[in-house]
């Protein structure tokens, strides 16, 4: 992809701290694997920011919103995880504008609950 400078990247320090939660307390990580999931999500959020950025022109905006990154993660074929996002950005402006005291309704915790169920099953 495209060259980063050292300050465009996440932090070192985050990226080796979610490592360490989610391996088993007894992994052994290689010195440079911290570098390159660094690396990896990095130009990740780039791709994304990049195609969330060509919606976000068109429609004249001044800022990139929740909807523009989920219509870039679709576009980029990360479909799996279009529903429960939009799930969780709808639940999220609830919550914001005070209108929900409970959360999700059953209806949108059973079909988040099918498209995990169904994901899992896909792969």
């Amino acid at each position: 992809m495209w060259e980063w400078d050292k300050d465009h990247l996440l932090p070192l320090t985050h990226i080796i701290n979610t490592m360490r939660r989610v391996l088993p307390a007894d992994a052994g990580m290689p010195s440079d694997a911290a570098a390159i999931i660094q690396r990896a999500t990095s130009d990740f959020i780039l791709l994304v920011t990049s195609q969330a950025r060509e919606r976000y022109n068109r429609k004249s905006n001044k800022k990139i919103k929740g909807d523009d990154i989920i219509w870039a993660l679709n576009k980029l074929g990360f479909t799996d995880y279009v529903r429960p996002l939009e799930l969780y950005l709808c639940r999220y402006r609830e919550h914001l504008k005070g209108t929900t005291q409970s959360g999700p309704s059953q209806l949108q915790l059973e079909q988040l609950s099918e498209a995990s169920t169904s994901h899992g099953s896909q792969k």
